[in-house]
């Protein structure tokens, strides 16, 4: 959960996340970022650049959800869902157990539990589409794993740019 994807420079925006791992690998580390990237295209030539304009961590010891499974755990999962597949066996049990889940990882994001701030980069580009260059934006979550899985993760667009100014407060009745 993000608090808004419309953000300024030097804003700081929270981030919320919950997680469940249902694999027998460790998280090593959970993080979040903000890239930009500049497309230039004229004539027939192209040029794109990259970079963090915003990242963040998570402490580890005070996330739930992070445990690995056992093996065992993990071939009673495969063959619940192999046999709610096939049509056989407790099919409402493993739809009941990820329903669950989901209402757990749900209850977590709306408790607020597991944030981090974003800080964007001061001299971060604006958000903008041009018939020669192009700057965008996209926020990335990621869990790091050792190995034998590809890094889960999300990605979502968020856009850089002035924010609107306040209102002038109300001037006092002479």
């Amino acid at each position: 959960g993000v608090d808004d994807t419309l953000l300024g420079r030097g804003q700081s925006v929270g981030i919320g996340i919950a997680i469940q791992n249902d694999s027998s690998q460790t998280v090593e580390r959970v993080e979040a970022t903000i890239k930009e990237v500049v497309v230039w295209t004229a004539r027939g030539h192209r040029n794109v650049s990259q970079r963090t304009v915003a990242h963040t961590e998570w402490d580890l010891g005070a996330m739930a959800g992070l445990e690995e499974l056992s093996s065992a755990s993990l071939k009673l999962k495969a063959a619940q869902r192999a046999a709610s597949a096939r049509g056989h066996g407790p099919a409402d049990a493993h739809r009941d157990a990820h329903r669950a889940t989901l209402e757990a990882l749900a209850a977590t994001l709306f408790a607020g539990r597991q944030r981090e701030t974003l800080r964007v980069a001061d001299d971060a580009r604006d958000t903008y589409a041009g018939s020669c260059v192009r700057t965008s934006h996209r926020c990335y979550v990621t869990s790091k794993t050792p190995c034998c899985v590809t890094d889960p993760q999300l990605e979502l667009p968020v856009r850089i740019g002035t924010l609107p100014l306040p209102p002038p407060p109300p001037q006092p009745q002479q």
